[in-house]
């Protein structure tokens, strides 16, 4: 097991963010939100060289190319796009296939 409070979720606007970088009790920050925004919290990071994970507003495009294997690339399509019911901030929300493939895919 863990620590319940290992893992925390905070929300809030800018002064709360700032709030948590600046704390010296927090070892981590991940940030979900806009690239905008995210830049901020980057630069806040930075000088105190504390780690930093963003989910920045994304738009997550799969490319199927000519060379692919369509046998072994379907399941992952279909999982990128369905895992946790679609509610994935990394999941995928565009496929790009090419025209040469397109009919077959």
């Amino acid at each position: 097991g863990h620590s319940p409070e290992l893992v925390q979720v905070v929300t809030g606007l800018g002064l709360t963010g700032a709030a948590l970088v600046q704390n010296s009790n927090i070892g981590k920050i991940i940030f979900t939100g806009s690239p905008e925004v995210g830049i901020k919290v980057m630069e806040s990071c930075a000088p105190l060289i504390k780690p930093l994970t963003l989910e920045l507003g994304g738009k997550d495009p799969m490319v199927i190319t000519e060379d692919v294997k369509l046998d072994a690339v379907l399941p992952w399509v279909m999982r990128g796009c369905y895992q946790n019911c679609g509610q994935n901030c990394c999941g995928v929300e565009r496929i790009y296939v090419y025209d040469s493939i397109y009919d077959e895919f």
